[in-house]
């Protein structure tokens, strides 16, 4: 989202809420713990778990999770909750598309790929098809 403070052109400088839920952790948690016994049971090796999840704590506060930044140009029905619509145009402004991960509504842990091509094809006949060709 914008924030309040500007650039030097005054332009608004973004604000990122970066949060991580319960579900998320718990997800951690849970994958970890059953990698870990898999591959035991597979005799290939232990792991390395985090202590934070050997002892069921809570999210440690150096956790990072910088690998796939997703949803900074969010798609919603609304400009409420959101920059694009589910064309990927942006509200408000006709004839300007923006593409990739950052429409993202939600994000997983994988990687975004398949998922960015398949929007980028997505607008592309939806182009195709304003252009009339």
């Amino acid at each position: 989202m914008l924030s309040n403070q500007v650039d030097r052109y005054g332009i608004p400088l973004p604000k990122i809420d970066w949060r991580v839920s319960e579900q998320e952790v718990e997800t951690i948690k849970a994958t970890a713990k059953c990698l870990g016994q898999e591959l035991s049971r597979l005799r290939i090796g232990k792991p390395a778990i985090g202590p934070w999840i050997e002892q069921d704590q809570g999210l440690p506060p150096h956790f990072l999770d910088i690998a796939h930044p997703i949803g900074t140009t969010r798609m919603s029905n609304s400009q409420d909750s959101g920059v694009v619509d589910e064309s990927c145009e942006v509200h408000g402004t006709q004839g300007l598309f923006a593409a990739g991960s950052s429409v993202f509504p939600t994000s997983g842990h994988a990687n975004p790929t398949q998922m960015i091509v398949a929007l980028a094809i997505r607008l592309a006949d939806t182009l195709k098809g304003r252009s009339g060709k």
